[in-house]
C-alpha cells in the first residue's frame, strides 16, 4: 500500500502508486495525463479537490522523473508486470 502523501523514490514506488491509481482509486493511470482531467462520468463533476489534485500531480512528476532517471519509459516499465499492466490499461 502506498501514502499517496510521502514522495516516490523508486521503481518499486511507482508501481505502488500505479497500483494505487488502478486499484484503490479504479482509474486508469495515464502517466502522460493530469489528474485535473479526470471527471465523474456520471456527475461531470471532477474525480479530486484542487489540494487532491496538487498532491497526485506531485507523484505523478515524481513517478515520471524516476523512470527517467533510470532510463525507463513509465509505461513500458510498467506493462513488464502484466498484472499490474492489466489493472492499469485493461
Amino acid at each position: 500500500m502506498i501514502d499517496k502523501n510521502k514522495p516516490l523514490r523508486t521503481l518499486k514506488d511507482v508501481k505502488a502508486f500505479a497500483s494505487y491509481i488502478s486499484g484503490q482509486l479504479k482509474l486508469r493511470f495515464l502517466p502522460n495525463q493530469s489528474f485535473d482531467h479526470y471527471y465523474n462520468a456520471v456527475t461531470g463533476e471532477p474525480m479530486f479537490s484542487d489540494e487532491e489534485i496538487e498532491t497526485l500531480e506531485h507523484r505523478r512528476a515524481e513517478a515520471l522523473t524516476i523512470c527517467d532517471t533510470e532510463g525507463v519509459d513509465v509505461v513500458d516499465y510498467l506493462s513488464g508486470d502484466m498484472r499490474v499492466y492489466n489493472q492499469i490499461f485493461g
